[in-house]
């Protein structure tokens, strides 16, 4: 049985290290270890154990799996790049068994979907896309890698987002918009036309912001 790691030891990498252990709970697929975190040692408030960071899993000899523990799409790429210099860790993807995943959507390596999302048909969401609680990708929707769906994100269907999109809590799109690589959905905002790269869009309607 391989060993488990969540990387960020944060609140979003405490959520996803329970959402492992219900998915483990329904096939017994790892030995779940604790946390890798570069900016923290020691025990979480629930008392599980933080082993340190890249470099005590640059130390290890044996195959052993990362889940991504971060929600800055930078910052996850950027993680992501690194432990790729690793050869022996794997990126598995985390389906909870309460979502709601079509049979005929395509979800990639690193991907991690949790409690009461919708990925539907034909829908793919690439390398490295989490999405938080009662988010939902339409029909015929691309999402870039590294993305993030805040919780209750509604993207419709026919839509695209390109790498490192963020979505801040509660936003939408209507279905048919494009956005493009690196830009920012704020919280609460309603997209109704295209977005181009690098801008954050706020409000409703949506309104574009070069920051």
């Amino acid at each position: 049985m391989k060993k488990l790691f969540i990387y960020g030891a944060g609140g979003m990498g405490r959520e996803i290290f329970e959402l492992v252990n219900i998915v483990n709970r329904t096939e017994k697929k790892w030995d779940v270890m604790g946390y890798v975190d570069d900016g923290k040692t020691g025990i979480t408030t629930e008392g599980d154990k933080i082993y340190g960071g890249f470099e005590y899993l640059k130390s290890l000899n044996e195959p052993f799996d990362v889940v991504i523990g971060i929600a800055d799409t930078k910052i996850k790429k950027l993680l992501v790049e690194k432990l790729c210099e690793i050869n022996h860790v794997g990126f598995p993807t985390i389906i909870h068994p309460f979502s709601n995943v079509s049979e005929k959507c395509k979800i990639d390596r690193g991907c991690i979907v949790t409690y009461s999302c919708t990925v539907a048909t034909n829908a793919q969401l690439e390398e490295f896309v989490f999405m938080n609680i009662g988010s939902k990708v339409g029909h015929d929707t691309v999402i870039g890698k590294y993305s993030t769906l805040m919780p209750a994100v509604n993207i419709s269907g026919c839509c695209s987002a390109g790498e490192g999109v963020l979505f801040g809590t509660n936003s939408s799109v209507i279905p048919g918009k494009k956005i493009d690589d690196n830009a920012v959905v704020g919280a609460g905002s309603v997209i109704f036309r295209n977005v181009p790269e690098k801008v954050t869009v706020l409000g409703n309607p949506g309104k574009i912001f070069r920051f």
